[in-house]
């Protein structure tokens, strides 16, 4: 056997994400609701199910989770994750596209109200 190590150098890989690897999302206030990005890296858009159950009062949780098996690697890329919303959500629309899941999560009131502050 060749040791291919002798061969092959990664000292000039270099990768960004939105996100930091240890967090796996990240968490974006917008005018009307969030967006929530989340590291879906080896997971087929179709193994991903998204999900929500009632919490505590107003609260309800969103439920992210997903598995795809890598026949080459034999390895199972899989995602189990879950957010506490606090607000009373209106809509939530969800794409997965290279590896990163974007969520957007539509308030019935604004996160931020529309209120008018004047310095006097």
């Amino acid at each position: 056997m060749f040791p291919f190590s002798n061969f092959l150098s990664s000292s000039n890989y270099v990768f960004h994400r939105p996100f930091y690897e240890r967090e796996g999302y990240k968490i974006v206030e917008k005018d009307d609701g969030l967006l929530i990005l989340i590291n879906t890296l080896g997971i087929a858009k179709d193994d991903i199910k998204i999900d929500t159950q009632g919490g505590d009062g107003d609260s309800q949780i969103i439920i992210i989770s997903g598995r795809t098996h890598d026949e080459d690697l034999d390895y199972d890329f899989e995602l189990k994750t879950s957010f506490f919303v606090h607000k009373p959500m209106k809509k939530i629309e969800w794409d997965a596209v290279n590896g990163i899941m974007k969520i957007m999560i539509d308030f019935e009131e604004p996160i931020k109200p529309n209120v008018k502050i004047v310095r006097k």
